[in-house]
């Protein structure tokens, strides 16, 4: 019987505009995040294959960094307007695998259980994404309507990368969507949409994403 091979693929598309520069490039370990990012999924010997995708630009720096890490069985797509499409993009250029995994560059990885807890519930589910649960009160505010809604923080989990999917369903439900992928949020939320069941499993508070410089205080304090 044939081993499930699982690729990882990388999005590194991002301009950072809110954040005033290119996120995935900041210093992490002594490495760009990105490659802490690479680097951790590769030792962590649970993928056959990996995806960068990334704008243009940025395609022969990150191509050379890659090379001299030694990394094998890469490949590379080019950043889409979205991430939607930039994820799109670099799907088609997975290889050969079973399930894919897909992740932010700008979130730095550091727990490893979150990877093989997603790898054990992608293979009953047949997609699974780390969630975490909501320390604090929640409020919904209806704009339109001008009405502010308390919710149930226990019925709301905020969602982290990466998200574990088969490849295959993963890309029957983007080539139906189409233009309409643009739509939705991030893979967990098209998966969904299809009625499919999504599994969830523990995330971790190490993998918060980056977005504005205020994240700098923490991303500072985990990076060491």
């Amino acid at each position: 019987m044939n081993k499930n091979r699982f690729a990882f693929v990388l999005l590194l598309g991002g301009k950072g505009e809110r954040f005033g520069g290119k996120k995935q490039f900041l210093s992490y370990q002594e490495k760009p995040l990105y490659m802490h990012n690479l680097l951790f999924a590769y030792h962590s010997h649970l993928f056959s294959s990996y995806v960068l995708c990334l704008l243009k630009e940025d395609f022969s720096k990150v191509k050379n960094e890659v090379e001299k890490e030694g990394i094998p069985f890469v490949s590379y797509a080019y950043a889409g307007e979205t991430r939607s499409e930039s994820a799109y993009h670099a799907l088609k250029e997975v290889n050969e695998a079973d399930y894919v995994f897909i992740h932010d560059a700008a979130r730095p990885l550091k727990d490893i259980k979150v990877l093989l807890r997603l790898k054990e519930n992608v293979l009953q589910e047949g997609g699974a994404i780390p969630t975490l649960n909501v320390p604090d009160s929640v409020i919904f505010c209806e704009e339109k309507e001008n009405k502010n809604i308390y919710l149930k923080r226990e019925g709301v989990k905020l969602v982290q990368t990466p998200q574990a999917f088969s490849y295959r369903e993963l890309m029957k439900i983007e080539e139906d969507l189409g233009e309409r992928r643009r739509e939705y949020s991030d893979e967990g939320s098209m998966y969904l949409a299809y009625e499919k069941h999504l599994g969830l499993v523990e995330g971790s508070i190490y993998h918060q994403k980056i977005t504005t410089q205020e994240d700098l205080l923490w991303f500072g304090a985990i990076s060491k």
